[in-house]
């Protein structure tokens, strides 16, 4: 058993609401698989009410504890920006920053709720590497019991680094548990590759030198039915592959395949509450299972969304032709799903609403990323700590900053591990006179401490916008036309701008087109669920149409609503009222 500083087991787990923002596909559907946006302690919280005992499969991806930023790769499709090169850009997706204690705790709190929601007949796959399989491993056999440990699945591929100081770390671990002794598995089969003589059919006794002094030609054949070891050979994704999504961290859809098939069976519920790209969800569908799936990241929702419409596009036309999806005259899974925003979530939402809001501003406009740990935030190379705006900062709160630091550093020394420095940032407004010259004589670590003060670096308040666009909406009788006419984002405009800030020649965008990465449009908006009636989602370099189209059957007043996302990810909505006569 572990035990760490703060070590808390939550008793009392409270009840978030989960509103339903968004649908795709079938909106007829008597079912509806799930994404869910927010925090997932709130999201498993939620699905207790409804879920519990009820999840026949969860696959976890979750943070490795590695202390690194990952970033999503962008790329302007069809033609290259003027004066940009293509693939310039890389875009912060998320930071894997906990610190040991708030790592520990954070799980453990998560592997709670996750044994409530799995059914005794179920299994979970926690998806980990070096940084912390260890631990991982022992806070795995405090919650489910060591008794239920089933094996350590090793992930091998080749792909990734190149390095002689060391052995080359080229595997992930899964650590699999059942609940009880009673869960369901499938055995799954692989084929190998064996090479033998012709003259020689019945002998598999061709040896390596046989083979290299090529005194005959080998005769390569699959041996089917052979039984999947513990170790897995299977490919990582490629960035020209299919299923390549640019999201880092991506997992191959082999490997869920591998996972779903082994331990849920068709319409069986499955779960990754550390989503990602959706290749869980992905899978799930593919395979014919419900899923449920959950992200804190607003890159991830997006580009899940994007994924699994274009699945679910291509499983109509084929439905009936698909033994996964359609067997014994039904459906096994929804052709259909919703996003649900849990608890109204907001990033930076808190009890003290005037505090986070005031908070949330100063993060936006110094492009600060939100972590979960001591710091509010992290800019470039910088943590970030905003103090309170009802008061201004204090020699005691840069001791408590330097007291943290010192703590962190001498964790790091007791357990031989380098710690990475960084600088850090204090965002106030007002500070005492001479504070700058206490942070000069007490700071004793490694860190560089800086103060920005509001109320003096005013112009350094850059506010993000959000993007603008110009529509032609129009109805001729029943028909609605809608057209894009023009699309400003102002935050890729800024980036590309630093950039490109030692050229001389202005970025320019010559079609508005390139910078699009999905549009989806609610021809009957009732401003409660945004359903998705017409959705255009092009995949790699292929590009969004300009113009839709849709036949009213009832004469009414409606609401149009278009959704744009960006390729940074920027949401842009906006409804238009029209007349169908």
């Amino acid at each position: 058993m572990l035990y760490w500083e703060g070590k808390t087991a939550q008793l009392n787990i409270e009840y978030y609401p989960a509103q339903e923002k968004e649908v795709y596909g079938d909106k007829e559907s008597i079912d509806f698989n799930k994404i869910f946006w927010g925090d997932n302690f709130q999201v498993l919280s939620h699905l207790l009410k409804e879920y519990r005992g009820k999840i026949k499969l969860v696959y976890i991806d979750p943070p490795f504890d590695s202390k690194a930023d990952y970033m999503k790769k962008i790329s302007f499709k069809w033609q290259k920006i003027k004066w940009i090169e293509q693939n310039l850009l890389e875009e912060k997706q998320y930071s894997d920053i906990r610190w040991k204690d708030e790592y520990l705790q954070y799980m453990y709190e998560r592997l709670l709720l996750l044994r409530e929601l799995l059914s005794d007949n179920g299994s979970i796959y926690l998806h980990c590497d070096y940084h912390k399989s260890h631990h991982l491993r022992c806070l795995m056999d405090e919650v489910f019991g060591e008794e239920n440990f089933i094996n350590e699945v090793v992930w091998g591929y080749h792909t990734g680094m190149r390095v002689k100081s060391y052995w080359n770390r080229k595997h992930d671990t899964l650590l699999v548990y059942w609940k009880t002794k009673n869960f369901i598995f499938n055995a799954q089969y692989e084929e190998r590759i064996y090479p033998f003589k012709p003259s020689m059919q019945s002998d598999w006794g061709a040896t390596i030198e046989e083979i290299l002094n090529k005194d005959w030609i080998p005769t390569w054949i699959f041996k089917s039915k052979l039984l999947c070891r513990d170790v897995w050979d299977i490919s990582q994704v490629f960035n020209m592959s299919n299923e390549y999504s640019a999201y880092p961290t991506q997992k191959p859809e082999a490997l869920l395949e591998r996972i779903i098939n082994g331990s849920s069976n068709v319409w069986d519920i499955v779960m990754d509450c550390f989503m990602g790209s959706g290749t869980t969800c992905a899978v799930a569908q593919k395979l014919g299972r419900r899923w449920i799936g959950c992200d804190i990241n607003t890159g991830a929702i997006n580009t899940t969304i994007k994924r699994l419409t274009n699945i679910i596009e291509g499983q109509k036309d084929n439905l009936k032709s698909d033994s996964n999806l359609f067997s014994d005259g039904k459906i096994n899974t929804p052709l259909a799903f919703k996003v649900y925003n849990v608890n109204e979530y907001n990033l930076f939402k808190n009890k003290d609403e005037g505090i986070q809001t005031y908070k949330s501003i100063l993060m936006e406009s110094y492009w600060v990323e939100a972590v979960r740990w001591y710091f509010d935030g992290k800019m470039s190379s910088s943590y970030v700590k905003i103090i309170d705006p009802n008061r201004i900062l204090s020699k005691k709160d840069v001791e408590e900053v330097i007291k943290h630091i010192q703590e962190q550093q001498e964790d790091y020394i007791y357990t031989n591990s380098p710690l990475k420095y960084y600088d850090i940032d204090l965002i106030c407004s007002g500070k005492e006179l001479d504070i700058e010259v206490f942070i000069k004589k007490h700071n004793t670590t490694n860190c560089i401490i800086k103060v920005k003060d509001i109320l003096i670096e005013k112009e350094g308040l850059i506010f993000k916008e959000k993007p603008t666009v110009e529509t032609g909406v129009s109805i001729d009788k029943n028909q609605l036309k809608i057209s894009i006419k023009d699309f400003i984002s102002p935050v890729l405009m800024k980036k590309l701008e630093l950039e490109n800030k030692n050229k001389s020649e202005k970025v320019i965008i010559e079609d508005y087109k390139q910078i699009i990465d999905s549009v989806a449009i609610d021809v009957d908006y009732d401003w409660k669920l945004f359903n998705a009636e017409i959705i255009d989602n092009p995949w790699k370099k292929e590009v969004v149409k300009w113009e839709y189209e849709w036949e009213y059957t009832t004469k009414w007043n409606q609401t149009v609503a278009i959704k744009i996302i960006d390729i940074l990810g920027e949401e842009l909505f906006e409804t238009y009222d029209v007349i169908v006569k």
